[in-house]
């Protein structure tokens, strides 16, 4: 009888072991059922909010915060049922805004609502009809031509035909250049006579011209792209920029000339350099607003050679990459033809080095310099100066060496070059041009450019690949 009533005992036991293994196992799969229709509902929530309408990845607007914003306002709307007034003023205007552009799908941008409502503002006051785009761009045009206040005439006649001849870019003497234009003398642009030696394209009417000059890899200008003369217009907004660049400190160069020659030390350290030798520049903080007082300053001075200078710099690096607490990504929404996908701007968007800006005021200099990638320099309002030359021209350029902080860099002052120390430099050819609001510079793999403001001026620039046509050259020259 005992093990008759064990028996029985073992035998429920069992039964509830198994029993509540059965619920436990039958538990388990119904709450990750459940689970999986809650995730597929939301996701089938989210797919309902997904656009529409056709993709264009060079669409000016804004779109990635304001694209997700909608959305996660319009799934919790959904989920609770309920929205704040406010909220739901807020959700509707963003979602009236964005439902008039087309959203590219580039993964980079501003992420912050600011930007969004910033940008609804002034593009209501600076639209772009595209129901009608020959007004729209006959206001850009007519704003483009307004700002362009000097004509320079080349000082030969230059030919553009449809590919670039023989002996194009036309060189001179750089000393002659440098005699008949003082880097120095900004003053009262005493001259419109200049050594230009490379093609200026209209993007509306020579697109193919800039085209086959970009393929050949040498250097030219393309002047009046619709997408650049957007920027222009905001950019030429003195309120707008305000608003922009907030009271945001960014990276700025300071000068105690008008001279800002790069440098960087070399592993940290000033082992090996000249014992008198010391930094050429100053990197600080400042708000855009205080530059803009410092630039009209500058710019009242007779002879502010000798006075102090600044660089104001704003970064953005895309694709989630970092350059540093100061980066500003609404870079890549301001200039959309600047975004690495492949255009007439981007040669290689496989190898995007950002958009570097750099405001210039009035005497600012940046040293002869070469640089190790392709470069589109876009001058969005004021002039610069660009003095080139070609690769070829290394030896004769002077520069120091890449052992040096400002190595690739020429040790010639080109405002009163000293021929005794560096004799070489009377043998160097180049060219000049003046950028104005609207123009776009191409410069190929290692091609040198000096660069002077002419008065307060706004520029940014985008690398992308490298060729290697000129490489050579460098390669003689020690680099």
């Amino acid at each position: 009888d005992g093990r008759i009533i064990l028996r029985s005992r073992s035998n429920m036991l069992l039964q509830f072991t198994v029993g509540t293994l059965v619920i436990f196992v039958t538990t388990t799969m119904l709450i990750y059922y459940m689970l999986n229709k809650l995730e597929e509902t939301e996701q089938e929530s989210m797919a309902r909010l997904q656009p529409s309408f056709p993709i264009d990845v060079n669409a000016h607007q804004p779109w990635k915060r304001g694209e997700m914003f909608v959305k996660r306002a319009e799934y919790e709307h959904d989920k609770k049922g309920r929205r704040q007034d406010k909220d739901v003023k807020q959700l509707n205007s963003v979602k009236e805004y964005l439902s008039d552009y087309n959203l590219p799908v580039s993964g980079i941008g501003e992420t912050r609502l600011w930007y969004i409502k910033l940008r609804q503002k002034y593009d209501s006051k600076y639209p772009f009809d595209i129901s009608d785009k020959a007004s729209s761009l006959d206001r850009l045009l007519k704003l483009a031509s307004s700002l362009r206040e000097h004509q320079y005439t080349p000082i030969e006649n230059l030919k553009c035909p449809d590919k670039p001849p023989p002996g194009y870019p036309k060189q001179w003497k750089m000393m002659d250049i440098i005699r008949n234009w003082n880097p120095d003398d900004t003053s009262d642009f005493h001259t419109t006579v200049i050594y230009q030696g490379i093609c200026v394209f209209d993007h509306q009417t020579e697109s193919e011209k800039a085209n086959n000059y970009r393929e050949a890899e040498v250097p030219f200008v393309l002047r009046n792209h619709v997408d650049v003369l957007r920027t222009v217009e905001r950019w030429n907004d003195p309120s707008y920029m305000t608003e922009l660049l907030r009271e945001d400190e960014q990276k700025t160069e300071y000068s105690q000339s008008n001279h800002l020659m790069w440098w960087k030390l070399r592993g940290g350290s000033k082992r090996g350099l000249p014992d008198n030798w010391k930094p050429p520049t100053e990197i600080i903080k400042m708000k855009y607003s205080d530059w803009v007082k410092k630039a009209k300053d500058v710019n009242h001075k007779q002879d502010s050679t000798e006075k102090p200078h600044w660089y104001f710099r704003i970064n953005g690096c895309g694709n989630g990459h970092t350059c540093g607490q100061s980066t500003t990504e609404f870079l890549f929404d301001e200039l959309p033809f600047f975004k690495p996908v492949k255009s007439p701007f981007i040669i290689d968007p496989k190898q995007p080095r950002g958009i570097n800006c750099r405001f210039g005021m009035t005497g600012n200099i940046a040293e002869n310099h070469f640089d190790s990638s392709r470069n589109m320099v876009a001058l969005l309002g004021g002039e610069r100066r660009y003095m080139l030359a070609s690769p070829s021209q290394c030896l004769n350029l002077e520069l120091y060496p890449l052992s040096h902080p400002s190595g690739r860099h020429s040790a010639v002052d080109w405002s009163n070059p000293d021929l005794k120390n560096y004799p070489n430099f009377k043998n160097a050819m180049g060219n000049e041009i003046v950028l104005q609001a609207g123009d776009v510079l191409y410069l190929p793999t290692f091609w040198f450019h000096y660069i002077i403001s002419l008065n307060t001026n706004l520029q940014c620039n985008a690398r992308s690949g490298v060729s290697h046509e000129y490489r050579h050259f460098i390669t003689e020259c020690g680099f």
